[in-house]
């Protein structure tokens, strides 16, 4: 068996995987535009979780803004520098849900949490009250 060295893993980690999304507005399938997310590494993905998930105990919550903080860190620039500015997170938040749907299912996907529950849930569905407690397991 070949065991990969440190060098190689770095190398081939370099890149942060990429996607162009059409963008497309119901009933109709109207062509809005293209925009490009890239996965989040490790720190973001962290990073993300944490503000996802507000208060704590039995008081913790989801976040309202958990979906747009994920669009706002993941969208990129045709050259891979920032689409939005962290400003913009509470405008993302207020875009159509059907915009921050198609846009949240690829940006989890490409940052290895497409099949992860938890992440799933910190994105769909809000609601005021309570939710379950959240580990980072």
């Amino acid at each position: 068996m070949n065991l990969i060295s440190k060098d190689v893993l770095w190398q081939a980690t370099a890149d942060m995987p990429w996607d162009d999304v059409t963008i497309r507005k119901p009933p109709r399938g109207e062509v809005i535009g293209t925009m490009r997310l890239r996965g989040m590494n490790g720190e973001e993905v962290n990073e993300w979780q944490d503000a996802a998930v507000v208060g704590t105990g039995k008081s913790r919550r989801k976040s309202k803004n958990a979906l747009a903080l994920l669009i706002v860190t993941c969208a990129i620039n045709a050259d891979g520098s920032p689409f939005f500015e962290p400003r913009d997170t509470i405008k993302v938040g207020q875009m159509p849900g059907y915009v921050l749907e198609q846009l949240g299912e690829v940006a989890l996907r490409l940052s290895g949490l497409g099949d992860d529950d938890e992440a799933k849930e910190l994105v769909e569905g809000f609601d005021d009250g309570p939710s379950e407690d959240f580990s980072s397991d």
